[in-house]
């Protein structure tokens, strides 16, 4: 992955709030918006919302280009120094 996308991934992650990351992260695993709502105690339609609303931030179409720029993140969050 080259420097650019790494640094691109990571503006746009940051750009959302803490809960938005937390249904990407979840949506990142698979995870079907039944399954997150479950996970994170609230409803589909409130799960929907946040997908949509990472989607339009991240200037996506899809979850499965959301959960690439995700992944490129939670790569660079791995290696960074402590």
């Amino acid at each position: 992955m080259s420097w650019v996308a790494v640094e691109v991934a990571t503006t746009l992650i940051e750009k959302l709030s803490a809960r938005q990351r937390e249904v990407l992260q979840l949506a990142s695993r698979g995870l079907t918006n039944q399954e997150i709502g479950s996970a994170l105690r609230i409803s589909v339609e409130t799960v929907r919302t946040h997908i949509h609303a990472v989607l339009c931030r991240l200037g996506v179409s899809n979850r499965t280009e959301a959960a690439a720029i995700s992944l490129a993140y939670d790569t660079v969050r791995e290696r960074a120094p402590l």
